[in-house]
């Protein structure tokens, strides 16, 4: 009912939704962003400072040893120089190859991108093996100063070669240095870039947290006005519903609701209006302070029920003479400001109007939830008099009903005396005639006798049967507890010479009481059973079985009884054909009958609120279905 409010509810209900959503994607991502960055940051400072602290060390540690092997060539040289004995020779000698030796291993184990270091330290340490530690271990057993004076000079320019050695270390140093510093360089650079990446993503979590707090504040306060807006409209609809209930009356009813739509409008006047052609009636008014009743006319042209007919739905005005001119007779009294109404449809014709006026301008708009209640008034309005129209259908329908029973009984009376009276005496003067004077009568004298009492017979027998049809409803007893197992006996009892001469086996199994007229009943099941009896197969002795189930899940509990026979059967397409007045299947020289003996049945079986039906295939006999409420009442 509340369009408008409860359209923007489920608006801002979906957005509110999709924003939680959205705010837990996101708040997943800020959070697994921060861990990955995080953890990617710790690896990269991790490693960049351990490799750092490894070159240094090895830098180091490299720098240190060609300082001791520095050291131990100054040594030996001082002591051939010197002199120095053998042994002492043999030890400089042995400390020089030890550092030589680690010299290379430390180049070997880490050069960090310098490998021309590496293979000057391993051509130094194989010089010192094949050139200059033979001649010492040669100059130790035999002394000359020639060979003394070679090796120093060898031993001088190995330790050059050393002193070059610790240069391009001391350079590959500041160049390890210089690539760490690049390398923390750019770890800085992508930092920055990581930290504003993630400095946007922290931002925009926030506003869109700031923009799913304001929907929530719009939607917090959009739902205050929609329960608002909801509270009125049910006030307003209990009103409805209360005047439904305090009367049955349909002039109050409405009369009640144009107060009830001017009280909860803010409005002056409220009319229910009947159009006609070109004219326009007062049916129903509010109208305390205002010259306006019930009756009222005018011409239609001047009215703006016109335009609210036209509009095919509700018609608001909040400034009328701003938008049109107004001259009704129906407002002598009242000049309207303001307008709204709704046409009334009945049946998918146009009734009228449902219309409120008030002589003050409106300043705001008709609301969404005062447009819904005229519409829900218009429609409860619609519904009121489709009621009473089909009320007064309905009775008249009734009273003509009454009407047609009457002249019924009256044709029933006169069918059972005047018509019967003229029949009897036809067929006694005829049969006087036939006893003496029909040998007065040629023989085609005597044929045309003889079929006129034919005819009179069958006349009588069609006159009967149609009384017992008029009969089920006019002369109805009342419906009493019956016991079927009685009735059935008593209709054997009477069929009982046409049993006889048919050779006719009927088996009834045991049968419930019900409320039911009991010569109804008896007329029911003499009917089938002597059917059962005449359509019988030539050659064939009649079998009829008559059985019954109770169905006690139904809401009214009922029961089912068949009657099921072995005879000639018919077309299941001519099941329902049969139950109609005056429909036979076969001729009268074939089957003697009037037609009518089903169409009572079922007339029987329809006043006790009950169904019937045929099953059937030629040659292999019917059953016939009787459906009875255990309580027809």
């Amino acid at each position: 009912m509340i369009t408008q409010y409860s359209g923007k509810l489920l608006q801002f209900n979906y957005r509110l939704r999709t924003s939680g959503k959205v705010l837990v994607v996101l708040s997943v991502v800020l959070f697994l962003s921060i861990l990955i960055l995080s953890a990617v940051m710790f690896i990269q400072i991790q490693s960049l400072r351990s490799n750092v602290q490894i070159t240094q060390n090895i830098i180091n540690a490299n720098i240190r040893t060609l300082g001791q092997t520095q050291r131990e060539f100054l040594r030996l040289k001082i002591a051939l120089l010197d002199g120095s004995d053998s042994n002492k020779i043999e030890q400089y000698r042995a400390f020089t190859s030890q550092r030589v030796q680690e010299v290379t291993l430390s180049y070997n184990e880490a050069t960090l991108g310098a490998e021309h270091l590496l293979e000057l330290a391993d051509e130094l340490a194989l010089e010192w093996s094949n050139n200059i530690e033979p001649l010492v271990e040669a100059v130790i057993e035999d002394s000359s100063t020639t060979e003394i004076e070679e090796l120093i000079a060898l031993i001088t320019a190995i330790e050059l070669d050393y002193n070059n050695l610790t240069s391009d270390g001391e350079l590959n140093r500041k160049m390890q240095a210089g690539e760490a510093n690049n390398t923390a360089q750019d770890f800085v650079h992508n930092a920055q870039f990581i930290l504003i990446g993630l400095g946007f993503t922290i931002t925009g979590y926030i506003l869109f947290i700031g923009i799913a707090a304001f929907d929530y504040l719009q939607f917090d306060q959009h739902r205050e006005q929609t329960n608002t807006q909801l509270r009125l409209q049910q006030a307003r609809l209990r009103s409805l519903l209360d005047i439904a209930t305090q009367s049955e009356d349909i002039n109050k009813q409405f009369n009640k609701i144009v107060e009830q739509g001017c009280a909860s409008l803010g409005m002056q006047v409220g009319i229910i209006s009947h159009i006609y052609e070109n004219g326009y009636t007062v049916r129903n008014s509010y109208a305390p302070h205002h010259a306006i009743s019930n009756g009222m006319g005018c011409a239609l042209d001047a009215t703006l029920c016109k335009k609210t007919v036209q509009s095919g739905g509700i018609l608001a005005v909040e400034n009328i003479p701003k938008v049109m001119e107004i001259s009704n007779p129906c407002f002598e009294a009242i000049m309207p400001g303001s307008y709204i109404g709704t046409p009334l449809i009945v049946n998918g014709n146009i009734f009228g109007t449902l219309s409120f006026v008030h002589e003050g301008v409106r300043e705001d708009h008709f609301s969404e939830s005062e447009r819904d209640f005229v519409r829900i008034m218009g429609e409860w309005i619609n519904v009121s008099l489709e009621r009473q129209q089909s009320r007064d259908e309905l009775a008249n329908y009734a009273s003509n009903l009454e009407k047609s029973n009457t002249e019924l009984q009256q044709f029933a009376y006169a069918a059972s005396h005047d018509l019967q009276e003229p029949l009897r005496k036809i067929q006694t003067f005829g049969s006087r005639i036939e006893a003496k004077y029909s040998h007065c009568l040629d023989e085609r004298g005597n044929e045309y006798l003889k079929r006129m009492l034919n005819a009179s017979a069958r006349m009588q027998i069609l006159i009967q049967d149609l009384l017992a049809l008029s009969r089920v409803t006019t002369q109805a007893q009342p419906l009493e507890d019956t016991d079927l197992n009685t009735v059935i006996a008593g209709v054997l009892v009477d069929l009982e010479v046409q049993i006889e001469r048919s050779n006719t086996n009927v088996v009834v199994e045991e049968l419930p009481t019900i409320k039911a007229d009991n010569t109804q009943m008896r007329q029911l099941f003499q009917n089938l059973i002597s059917n059962g009896i005449k359509f019988a197969k030539e050659g064939v002795a009649p079998q009829l079985i008559i059985e019954s189930k109770i169905n006690k899940n139904k809401t009214v509990p009922e029961v089912e009884i068949s009657v099921k026979d072995n005879g000639i059967g018919f077309e299941q397409q001519y099941a329902e054909q049969i139950f109609s007045v005056f429909q036979r299947l076969h001729g009268r020289t074939e089957y003697e009958g009037t037609g009518i003996g089903l169409a009572l049945c079922r007339k029987i079986v329809e006043r006790h609120k009950g169904n019937i039906y045929a099953i059937s295939e030629p040659e292999k006999g019917s059953t016939f279905i009787v459906i009875l409420p255990l309580d027809s009442n």
